[in-house]
């Protein structure tokens, strides 16, 4: 992951890097099950949905963990505040 965006609205958040793939969960904060509303836009582009509910799990001055796991079993994991 190069970078993470959010804002909008609805509220949304962008996650930009490299070697995306189809298949993939985006797990947020210490959450077991992954965000059903996020979209492998491009290899290079992931894009989370949610507005309220989604904002709701970044509260504003928080560093939120979010973590990328990969259909092959790999993640990475990085942090977002709002």
């Amino acid at each position: 992951m190069t970078s993470v965006a959010g804002g909008g609205d609805p509220f949304r958040i962008t996650i930009t890097g490299t070697n995306f793939a189809a298949g993939l969960s985006v797990f947020i904060g210490d959450d077991a099950t992954p965000w059903a509303k996020s979209k492998v836009k491009s290899s290079k582009t992931i894009v989370l949905k949610g507005g309220d509910a989604l904002a709701a799990k970044f509260p504003t001055g928080v560093d939120v963990p979010i973590r990328i796991v990969s259909p092959d079993g790999t993640s990475t994991t990085t942090t977002f505040r709002r």
